[in-house]
């Protein structure tokens, strides 16, 4: 039975949707409750539309959070939609309060000359949208600018990789951009860490053992010992690759500017969120200021990755990032903003959730189930009655911003997944 239930799981990251759906509707049989009962929440998982470490799909995603017992589990994947209906979907199966969203960069005019949360590029900032319930449709504004979003991308990918290869041309063949990147995920919405499994890839296919030590060494301007020790981690020889070659190569991005990303946004039937990296930046030094700016300009929630934030070895660095996390909270708090957390699980060693048993974390995990719920209500009436945050039912019912938050919020908390239209319809109306 242990060896079947693991096929089941390893077929949920099949590139087939039929076969994902298949196999979660039978996991579901096989675990007709959760295993644990965490409670916790994660509103920003990548999946293998743009890029997670475990090569985890949406319906594996979904299924590591109901094992899990989280309250709540968010999508978030770069550039795409593509996983939205499929989160939702796993959701319904799995009785799993799901949300999706997507992640890119935008320029900040305000903020042109600091940087924010992007290293090294001066007002270009990581920004989100949640709360979508399907994909973006043909001819919108908003289909308009993922399409430029995926056209960014794929520019930088295709000068970064470029690069590489003119360094690594004397010995490595050139990695091809179309055969051995965008084969590694399912709609050809490559990353930068699909470009380095190729590289990792194309090079152990040609060199084996002692080879394969020289030219990483030679190559990474690294000793022997240090390269023979990451060969059998490649995660970290992965990461070793991106920080001694990546940074000789590709140019910088012209990236939409937030005003019209906030508007596709919404337009697409999202809400927009800011996202906080570790308040250490010029950008970001200014917590209040920063989220004042965003909140005036239509942003309505912030999100943070918290692990980077208390999760630290060097005791003098987590005490000013747990200073700023919690001040973050605050600020945004303050403001009136919903807050969600999510761990990535764009490297090795990120779980479906974020400890938040931990001292650092606990107190804040309400407000964080509090954004969940949040967004969670605004996908359940949107996607249900069509009554979602931006519609005409909800500015009507709710013309104060602050309030219609906590309606969308107390209704993500209230309403179970699965909960039928005419039952909903009822509820709204009594």
């Amino acid at each position: 039975m242990q060896k079947e239930n693991l096929k089941l799981e390893e077929q949920l990251n099949s590139f087939k949707r039929d076969e994902r759906l298949a196999a979660l509707k039978e996991l579901k049989k096989l675990y007709p409750v959760s295993l644990e009962n965490t409670g916790f929440v994660n509103q920003h998982a990548h999946s293998f539309y743009s890029f997670n470490a475990y090569g985890f799909s949406p319906c594996r995603v979904a299924f590591e959070a109901y094992k899990k017992g989280l309250f709540s589990i968010g999508l978030v994947d770069f550039d795409t939609l593509d996983g939205v209906s499929e989160i939702l979907e796993a959701g319904e199966i799995l009785g799993l309060r799901t949300t999706a969203g997507i992640e890119s960069r935008v320029f900040v005019p305000e903020y042109a000359s600091k940087v924010i949360n992007s290293p090294g590029e001066k007002g270009v900032a990581y920004f989100m949208g949640a709360g979508f319930t399907e994909k973006e449709k043909k001819g919108t504004a908003g289909e308009k600018v993922i399409k430029r979003f995926r056209e960014i991308s794929r520019e930088r990918n295709i000068a970064r990789l470029t690069a590489v290869n003119l360094i690594l041309k004397d010995k490595l063949p050139p990695v091809d951009y179309a055969e051995d990147v965008l084969t590694l995920t399912p709609e050809n919405n490559a990353t930068e860490r699909h470009i380095l499994e190729a590289l990792d890839r194309k090079a152990r296919a040609l060199f084996k053992g002692k080879e394969l030590i020289d030219f990483w060494a030679e190559k990474l301007g690294e000793k022997e010992g240090k390269i023979q020790s990451l060969l059998g981690k490649s995660p970290d020889l992965q990461a070793l690759i991106r920080s001694r070659l990546f940074k000789q190569a590709g140019a910088a991005a012209v990236y939409p500017p937030l005003n019209e990303v906030i508007k596709a946004i919404v337009d697409l039937g999202g809400i927009p969120v800011v996202a906080w990296l570790d308040g250490t930046s010029e950008g970001e030094n200014d917590t209040e200021a920063m989220l004042k700016l965003m909140r005036e300009k239509g942003v309505l929630a912030a999100n943070i990755v918290p692990d980077r934030n208390w999760n630290i070895k060097n005791p003098a660095e987590k005490e000013i990032k747990v200073k700023n996390l919690n001040a973050f909270v605050q600020a945004a708090k303050k403001l009136g903003m919903p807050l969600i957390a999510g761990t990535e699980m764009n490297k090795h060693g990120q779980g479906i959730t974020d400890d938040f048993n931990a001292p650092e974390l606990k107190s804040l995990l309400p407000d964080f189930i509090a954004g969940a719920c949040f967004f969670f209500g605004h996908t359940l009436l949107a996607g249900r009655v069509n009554k979602g945050f931006y519609s005409a039912w909800a500015a009507a019912k709710f013309p104060e911003l602050q309030k219609r938050i906590e309606f969308f919020t107390e209704a993500g908390r209230k309403f179970e997944p699965g909960i039928s239209k005419e039952s909903l319809l009822q509820n709204l109306e009594s």
